[in-house]
């Protein structure tokens, strides 16, 4: 029996105005040109033999707009460039499916240096690709600097991408294809690094270079660098590379006939328990195992350890043959962390498979690192090198512009909530402007464009500058008021600014009531008035009154909002100031115009600089639970 029809028709005549289904897909590319990752590939990729056209950096957007959007091969461009209210957005109407596999042909050339020779090679960069690379570590840098984190923890991969083209080469799997190497900065889950590589390359080539490649695409400096990989990593070279660099790792160790025989060799006291699953027992020992190709020494200054895991049936084997039993063994410079053991490090090595194997999923089954492009290598190389750029931007839109309920939402999940929302343009008082069908969809869009378009805060630098001028004028004003008995700039006044830096470090803007800073600072509402007016008056932060009408029964009423506020370096009066008393500054061992911040020393203390304010909460939130 047939069902009913839904209630309406569809009309014959096409909607003329300026619709788009893709409303929140350009929230995401004003995000990749406020990183400078526009900037840097029109400065350095030249593919282009005309001036004419879309630019290069307007063609990797049209292409990123496009797998934000769920398309996947050049082909679907036609079809995205039908979208006139998403050209009008982006500012240009979006290329041709062929003009895009002319781009792309652009990044290949012939005859390029080998990285590495034999039956299998791997060619050097073209000065394009390069480009590319130079743009994701712009990408990188920005959000290291919004969101900086102390440790990097790289994980190192590589995968098989299975193609049908007449240029690609057969796998270890029997199959052609490619196999791309990719490196993963775990906390921040941004691809730093990544070479393409034929699919008759071994997945352990070349590992030394992936890893000096993947540290220097780091920003800045960290506390610790670890690296994680698999068995394919297993090579003295690579191991002797972050040996002498004091590069912690832990690495799938080949199971060698001297290895699986020390392990063999091993009473069954020695293991202790790991975990049960799925009527499996785990266990786990360290072997005192030394290598016999006379590459390693036991004086090593990094001794290497050999962690066994034995993977055994709950119930055992009655016969007691060692049929059923399994092992595993990971090699690795790390001592056992404070209060742990090596069961620790052997957890923290399985972690790996929630980073890398993550990405790897996300490129090629939710992105388009799958439906390589051309015959062309060069092409193929740039078409991944763009998927894990888009990655990477993804990355960086989570953390930086979305709520931290969305820090780990799925590209499908961001399409669902706010890339693919429906929105309309109209153009009204010289303006052009998006309006979004729902409220949600329109909140998730605007906050990372507010975010994103703030200067990007330094490592080190613009928040301990502004700390320093403050200390700066509070001892001055201290010292010159005292002798006439008047109160200078009170101690109050910091604890207010570093609420306010707390802000503007969690969430990049600044807009909470006097009640929320009252309770940051630890100090009553009237004190925050007072202080916020010194702030002022010395220009650390400028007040933006906020005002809004509201739909009363008797009509329309304007109340007061919460303000905005604007922190910068102190300007007029405090700039003034700031000269005058850096001049005769108390401080003998730092001066006054030093980038880093000090806290004030006590005797017999050397306290190390702070990068970010002291009292920085990991959330608005947990200080006030302490109220």
């Amino acid at each position: 029996m047939a069902g009913e029809r839904l209630g309406f028709e569809i009309d014959d005549a096409l909607e003329a105005s300026l619709v788009t289904p893709r409303a929140g897909v350009p929230s995401l590319i004003e995000a990749f040109r406020q990183t400078g990752a526009a900037a840097i590939i029109d400065n350095w990729v030249k593919v282009k033999t005309r001036k004419r056209g879309l630019s290069s950096s307007q063609m990797v957007e049209s292409l990123l707009a496009l797998w934000a959007a769920g398309g996947e091969c050049c082909e679907d461009l036609d079809r995205l460039r039908q979208d006139a209210a998403l050209a009008a957005l982006l500012g240009y109407e979006l290329p041709a499916a062929q003009t895009a596999r002319d781009f792309l042909t652009g990044f290949h050339e012939d005859d390029l240096p080998l990285l590495h020779e034999g039956k299998s090679t791997v060619p050097s960069e073209s000065a394009p690709l390069l480009g590319l690379a130079a743009a994701n570590r712009e990408l990188i840098l920005d959000l290291q600097c919004r969101k900086p984190v102390r440790s990097a923890t790289l994980d190192i991969d590589a995968t098989v991408i299975a193609s049908s083209k007449r240029s690609a080469k057969h796998t270890f799997e029997g199959e052609r294809g490619y196999q791309p190497v990719l490196a993963l900065w775990a906390e921040q889950d941004v691809i730093v690094a990544d070479e393409f590589r034929d699919g008759n390359v071994p997945a352990g080539c070349g590992n030394a270079r992936m890893i000096e490649k993947a540290v220097a695409a780091l920003p800045g400096t960290f506390d610790k660098i670890y690296v994680r990989g698999d068995s394919a990593l297993y090579e003295h070279e690579a191991m002797t590379f972050m040996d002498e660099r004091a590069i912690a790792y832990a690495i799938s160790a080949d199971m060698s006939a001297p290895l699986k025989q020390a392990i063999l060799a091993l009473p069954n006291d020695h293991w202790k328990p790991a975990d049960v699953d799925a009527g499996r027992v785990r266990e786990w020992a360290e072997v005192n195992y030394l290598p016999d190709d006379g590459v390693y020494k036991k004086d090593h200054v990094t001794p290497r350890r050999y962690l066994a895991i034995r993977v055994r049936p709950a119930q055992g084997d009655l016969l007691g043959s060692e049929e059923g039993v399994r092992h595993f063994c990971i090699v690795t410079n790390r001592s056992d962390p404070k209060g742990g053991s090596g069961l620790d490090i052997i957890s923290w090595h399985r972690g790996k498979a929630g980073t890398i194997e993550h990405a790897h999923d996300v490129l090629m089954n939710e992105l388009a690192g799958w439906a390589l492009p051309s015959q062309k290598f060069g092409a193929n190389a740039a078409w991944l090198r763009l998927n894990a750029l888009l990655y990477n931007l993804l990355s960086a839109f989570k953390r930086v512009g979305l709520p931290e309920d969305l820090r780990e939402a799925r590209p499908k999940r961001l399409r669902f909530l706010v890339f693919n929302s429906v929105g309309k343009v109209v153009r009204h008082a010289r303006q052009t402007l998006l309006r979004f069908a729902t409220d949600l969809a329109r909140t998730l869009a605007d906050a990372p464009r507010v975010i994103f378009n703030l200067p990007r805060p330094h490592l080190a630098g613009f928040y301990a500058r502004i700390l320093n001028a403050l200390e700066a004028i509070e001892r001055g004003t201290y010292r010159n008021c005292r002798e006439k008995s008047k109160q200078g700039v009170p101690r109050t006044v910091a604890k207010v600014l570093k609420a306010l830096l707390n802000l503007a470090l969690q969430y990049g803007e600044v807009r909470p009531s006097l009640l929320g800073i009252a309770r940051l600072a630890c100090a009553c509402k009237q004190t925050v008035v007072n202080c916020l007016k010194l702030l002022s008056l010395y220009g650390f932060v400028i007040v933006h009154r906020r005002i809004k009408r509201i739909r009363t029964a008797l009509g329309f009423k304007v109340v007061q909002d919460t303000n905005a506020y604007t922190i910068q370096e102190p300007q007029g009066l405090g700039a003034m100031a700031l000269r005058v008393f850096r001049q005769a500054s108390e401080s003998k061992k730092w001066p006054p115009s030093s980038e880093d911040f000090h806290p004030n020393k006590g005797a017999g203390q050397n306290p190390a600089p702070t990068e970010v304010p002291d009292g920085v909460y990991p959330s608005l939130y947990e200080p006030w639970s302490t109220v």
